[in-house]
């Protein structure tokens, strides 16, 4: 009980500090950005597009393949079985 008459008597001077802090202005050398900071394009998108579809292309193409290899040594070595059969009988 006692320390919520602690916390009624802290809690507005600790608010009013607060609003203290946010009431300041913007520094006087703050300028609000505008379209004109923004990056303007050197390359056409298109460009851009194909060099990276075609990085991305190559990408699949060793993932696929490098999946299909490792598929088939596994299966060449007998470490897997893909049970395509049913099994010999002993």
């Amino acid at each position: 009980m006692q320390s919520v008459f602690v916390l009624r008597s802290i809690l507005p001077s600790a608010i009013r500090q607060c609003k203290r802090g946010m009431a300041g202005h913007a520094p006087v050398h703050f300028k609000p950005p505008s379209m004109n900071e923004l990056p303007v394009p050197s390359v056409s998108w298109q460009e851009l597009y194909n060099k990276k579809q075609s990085k991305y292309n190559i990408q699949l193409l060793l993932g696929t393949a490098f999946f299909i290899a490792s598929v088939a040594y596994a299966v060449i070595s007998g470490d897997i079985d893909l049970n395509l059969a049913p099994p010999m009988k002993n």
